[in-house]
This record gives structure tokens, sequence and C-alpha cells, in this order.
């Protein structure tokens, strides 16, 4: 039984790893075709909207998506219920962040792009109140039917996307095609849901709405959590696009979209040895500590070794993919990749704050981490544009994300652990000045 369910598990990374390879090639394509056809400014009314649907489609889930999966694992209630009431609450999660989107819209706070599009770009998130049913198959360990969904919805929608951009279409087709996108990958989910079951009992569903209201208190840490991350995530493209317009904001988009792209990295070795964490937290403390140190390490290790890859090569590896429209990226960029070192040990602490039941502290960091960023992108887009966001992103990580779990005394652990793997190069440059030492004192009195 273990060994079957650890084949499932190990299988069900591989799944995720793979579809995370093919689609970060397919999309780094698409983006590098489509921001050097349509320029700058398009580019950067394009990433606007896009900002939007990915709002919703963050806070729309109303923090029950880990719950979603802990009470299906658990099967201590029924099923359809689980389903139905979930999905339910998702869909008025969705239907709130439109309302939000449409005041904010129609009032002189957004102006960089036309309201209609922007509430436009809304509802079509609302589309992932379907999204529940990959956290379906997380909780079943069925991933391949995600990752077949989303691979072959990427591959056909960049198809397009390619074929538009080459026969020189309109750009509003392109954000059509954009805007159509979500709901087709939210139609598949529904459909492998379907195909799943094929051969079981199909779960009838329901809505329970005392059970709703439970699910909500517990989720509620976590609903402002994820508001707070989206602040922490998009609220700088925002500020870009109506301080100093979409030009701006392209020339951003492009650092950013390359510097995020190695952001999966730490999701999937995070959640790969999530499992063997909760197990060694159990049997032995020193164990769980020493693991938790050596994936911090490595985690920092390769951050560190592509933000240096990144500082000798962001120049001409932007002017190359990119062309020389966008060569202002190549210093955003930079900046943007010292953000990754903090950012791939976030992705472990994120899972020990799970472990360890924290689960305020992750309201608590990314809160932090949203107002400085909010506060720093006022005071230095004006003067200094991408640049002045760029290093806003990355003084708010360091300061949200390693500064401030220093402070409560749950966390501080894991600040030691951090700080360790922060001291890994002064720590190895120390061991190897100690070794040339012994050895030339040692030739010495030879």
């Amino acid at each position: 039984m273990l060994n079957r369910k650890f084949t499932a598990e190990t299988k069900n990374v591989i799944w995720l790893f793979l579809e995370k390879i093919v689609t970060m090639f397919v999309l780094v394509l698409v983006n590098i075709v489509i921001a050097r056809s349509v320029g700058p400014e398009l580019f950067g009314q394009l990433s606007y909207l896009l900002v939007f649907i990915n709002i919703v489609i963050i806070i729309s889930p109303l923090g029950i998506n880990a719950i979603f999966i802990k009470e299906i694992v658990a099967g201590e209630r029924d099923k359809g219920t689980i389903i139905g009431t979930c999905l339910l609450l998702r869909l008025f999660g969705a239907l709130l962040s439109v309302v939000i989107v449409t005041v904010l819209a129609k009032s002189e706070l957004l102006t960089a792009v036309d309201p209609t599009l922007l509430i436009g770009a809304a509802l079509v998130g609302c589309s992932s109140v379907l999204y529940l049913f990959d956290y379906w198959f997380q909780a079943k360990v069925l991933s391949k039917y995600s990752v077949v969904v989303r691979v072959s919805t990427i591959i056909v929608f960049s198809v397009i996307k390619l074929w538009l951009v080459v026969t020189g279409k309109s750009f509003n087709y392109l954000l059509i095609v954009f805007m159509i996108e979500p709901l087709i990958m939210a139609t598949g989910y529904s459909i492998a849901y379907k195909l799943s079951l094929r051969g079981s009992k199909n779960p009838k569903w329901s809505v329970d709405l005392t059970y709703g209201l439970a699910l909500l208190k517990r989720s509620w840490w976590l609903i402002f959590s994820a508001i707070a991350s989206v602040i922490c995530l998009k609220i700088d493209q925002l500020m870009i696009a109506e301080m100093i317009g979409n030009t701006e904001l392209g020339i951003y988009s492009v650092a950013v979209r390359l510097s995020e792209v190695w952001y999966f990295f730490p999701t999937a070795i995070a959640a790969s040895y999530f499992s063997s964490l909760i197990k060694l937290r159990q049997k032995s403390s020193v164990l769980y500590q020493q693991r938790l140190q050596w994936l911090c390490d490595w985690l920092f290790i390769t951050a560190l070794s592509l933000s240096v890859v990144m500082y000798f090569f962001a120049k001409p590896l932007i002017s190359l993919l990119y062309g020389q429209e966008y060569e202002a990226a190549a210093s955003v960029l930079v900046v943007h990749m010292w953000a990754a070192v903090i950012v791939f040990m976030r992705a472990l602490f994120s899972k020990w704050i799970i472990n360890e039941s924290a689960y305020k502290f992750s309201l608590i960091t990314h809160g932090t981490a949203a107002i400085i960023n909010v506060i720093l992108n006022l005071l230095l887009i004006p003067d200094f544009g991408a640049m002045g966001a760029a290093w806003s992103t990355l003084l708010s990580y360091i300061v949200g994300s390693y500064l401030v779990i220093a402070i409560p005394k749950k966390t501080r652990p894991f600040f030691i652990i951090m700080s360790k793997s922060l001291l890994l190069p002064v720590t190895v440059i120390r061991l190897y000045k100690s070794f040339l030492l012994s050895k030339y004192k040692h030739e010495s009195s030879a």
C-alpha cells in the first residue's frame, strides 16, 4: 500500500515537472514573439488586462483551495457536499471580485485601459470557479488530468496567438484570444473531472450553507493572505501603468515574466519534499531541522546562481530575444533576479507555515510586504520608473519574507535557517581560506 502510494506521488511530481518545462518554453516563446510584434505600449496594455484576470483567479477561491484538498482527503464528509459548497463559495468570491473591479474601473482610479476591457477581463476570471477540479485531482493524486488540460490548452492557444501575430491580425483579436483561454481551461477541467469518474460513483453535488460558513471561518487568514499576495505580485504593474504609462509597463513586464518563469522550481521542490517533511517532524526534530536547512541551502544556491548569470547576461539576452525597444528591461531583470534569492527560500517557508500550523504568519508576512511595496512604489516610480518598481519589489521581499520572520518567536527558527543559507558563501570562503592556510603551514614546516 505504501509503495503504491509512493509511486502515485512520484508520478504526480514527474507529471508536474514535465508540464512546467513544456509550458515554460512555450510561454516564453509566445511572450517574445508578441512583445516584439506589438511593441512596448500595446504589450503593456495586454499585461495590464492579464493582471485583472489573475486578480480574480487568485481572490475568487476565498482561501479554501488547501482546505478543500484536506476535506476531500480526510473523507469525513460527503464529497458531493464538499464540491457543491466549495463551488458556490468560489462563485461568490469571483462575483465579489468582479464587483470590486467594476467599481474601480468606473472610478477615476484606473485610467490606463478602457473600463469595458477591465470589466470584461474580470468576468473572464469568473471561469476560474471551475478550477476547483484541479484541486480535486491534487487531492486524488491524479495531477496528470490537470497537466493534460493545461498543456493542451496552452499549446493550442499559443499556436493561435502566434498565427495572429505572424499574419498581422488586429491587436483586438489577440486580446479576445487571451480572454477566451481561461474559459477553455475551466471547461477542460470540468470535462477531465467527468472523465476521471468513469467506472466509479459520481458524487451528487449539494450545498450546505452552514458547512460553507464553517469553511470561511477556517480560511479567513488565507483569504486576506491571498489579497496581500495579489498586492505583492501585481500592484507594481498597475501602479506603473497608472503613474507613467503602458509603454513603461510593457518594458517592465518583459523583465517580470523572464524572472518569474523560474519560480516554479522552488515551488515544485518544496511541494515534492512536503510529505517527507511532515513525517520527519513527527519522527525527529533534529533530522527535520537538518532537512529544512539542506533544502534551504540548495534553494539559495540555485537562486544565487541564476542571479549571478543574469547579472552578466541580462542585457545581451534581452536584446537578442526582445530587441532594442526593450533594452531598458535588462536592468529591471537584474534587480528582479536578486529578489529570487528570497522568493526561492520563501517557497520552503510557505510549506513550513503549513507544517507548523502557523497560518496567520502567511498573512503577516504577505501583508507587511504588500504595505512596503505600495509605499515604496509611490515614492520611487515617479522618479525612477520601472527601476523604482523593481527596487520596491526587492526591498519588500527582503523585509516581508525575511526580516519580519525574525520578530515572532514562532517563526524565528526559520529566520535562522534562512540566515545560515544567506551566509553560506561566507562560510565556504572561510573554509577555503582555512584550507589554504593549513596547506601553506604544512608545506612550510616540510
